[in-house]
């Protein structure tokens, strides 16, 4: 009775042995598909419950806010004149206007660290941010006969928040086709806060239908992270698709995405811009910047305005392709600037 005991003590034993040993290689074998899934040499289309919050801390460090400001000089014709663009270029506008006034426009948005050494630091972001036109003109009528004002620009500033004082920021080279310029600024010696982006160059190439990139910028002047998946646009070259969500301030924002695996984080590219509209609306006369209280009768003169209105969920990002080719292009421009250009990013 006891042997027999015994014997189905051993049996049960190696039951559960045989089970476990089972379980054990149908995990490793399920651990090894999902492996080889993982390394197929493109881009993930997922984290798979896996956290990169250290590696967004180190890409942070390297992302600042960008703010513009332009100055301007602003000349207002009389209504019942026919001053033609052509007669006030040629002329002097004090000469006929009737109001004479500085005002200024602002716009936001984000850079990338590429470069410090030696106290100079040098970074990228979108063309568009910091081109501001030398003159604006508007006109009373919609046929833009007429010239109703004249604004000329008499200077322009440019910040970067967190970048320790020193000179001013300069544009050492800009391309307005592409939407990419290469800024520089004087700092602090040795200043620690300044460190350049330390992401491998991807390629564009690697990203398909459902690849998943994430943006890291400044929309709406609030330091985020945002996800989209990538959309194949044949129809655009050097540009890609995404549906990640863009804001007014994101443009110049580093785009990046996962290689077989969360260690292996590329730069693939910068969000630039988005798809709008633009639609029209009647505006009240606005006067010493009094504002018409809700809901109440207005009876003044009423004007059509236009505004832009994003299209969210449709990203048009620049391909790291093109910011590398940007920065061999200008190479001579941005040498002359003092920067050591082997210590730019390069395409391997």
């Amino acid at each position: 009775m006891e042997n027999k005991r015994n014997l189905d003590y051993i049996k049960y034993s190696f039951l559960i042995i045989l089970i476990s040993l089972l379980t054990i290689s149908c995990k490793q074998t399920e651990s090894l598909s999902q492996n080889k899934a993982l390394s197929d040499g493109k881009y993930d289309s997922g984290l798979n419950g896996n956290s990169f919050a250290k590696s967004i801390e180190s890409i942070s460090e390297s992302v600042n806010k960008l703010d513009v400001i332009a100055f301007y000089n602003t000349w207002v014709f009389p209504k019942n004149s026919i001053f033609t663009k052509s007669f006030i270029s040629n002329s002097s506008p004090q000469e006929y206007s009737v109001t004479n006034t500085i005002n200024n426009e602002s716009v936001s948005g984000t850079v990338i660290t590429v470069y410090y050494k030696n106290s100079l630091a040098g970074f990228l972001t979108c063309a568009h941010i910091v081109d501001f036109p030398d003159s604006i003109f508007t006109y009373y009528n919609n046929d833009k006969k007429t010239v109703k004002s004249l604004s000329v620009k008499i200077r322009q500033q440019i910040f970067i928040s967190d970048i320790p004082g020193g000179g001013s920021v300069e544009i050492v080279a800009i391309d307005f086709d592409k939407d990419l310029a290469f800024l520089k600024k004087e700092v602090e010696p040795q200043d620690r806060n300044i460190k350049p982006i330390n992401l491998k160059v991807g390629s564009t190439t690697k990203l398909e239908w459902g690849s998943e990139i994430y943006v890291l910028g400044y929309p709406n002047g609030n330091f985020m992270l945002t996800k989209g998946i990538v959309s194949i646009d044949k129809s655009i070259k050097k540009r890609f698709l995404s549906d990640a969500l863009y804001n007014k301030g994101i443009s110049g924002s580093p785009v990046f995405a996962i290689l077989d695996g969360i260690e292996n984080i590329e730069w693939v590219g910068m969000a630039s811009s988005a798809s709008a509209q633009s639609v029209q609306y009647l505006s009240p006369r606005i006067e010493n910047d009094e504002l018409t209280p809700n809901k109440t009768s207005y009876y003044g003169d009423v004007f059509i305005e236009d505004k832009l209105l994003i299209n969210y969920g449709i990203t048009f990002s620049i391909s790291i392709e093109e910011i590398i080719t940007f920065i061999a292009r200008t190479k001579s421009d941005i040498k002359s600037s003092g920067f050591d250009t082997n210590l730019l990013p390069t395409s391997d």
